[in-house]
């Protein structure tokens, strides 16, 4: 994961990877799908917040 300085927070967050896209309304994908895309990210090291 690439992480970055929060603005002046001193907090290191990774990028938004526009998780609104993974969803059945977004982009049609089953919500079985969807959820797999978001735990594959956490197990990267994402974060989401």
């Amino acid at each position: 994961m690439d992480y970055h300085v929060l603005g002046k927070t001193g907090l290191f967050v990774t990028r938004c990877f526009c998780g609104l896209t993974i969803g059945l309304l977004q982009s049609n994908r089953p919500l079985a799908e969807g959820a797999g895309v978001i735990w594959a990210a956490l197990d990267a090291g994402g974060q989401f917040y």
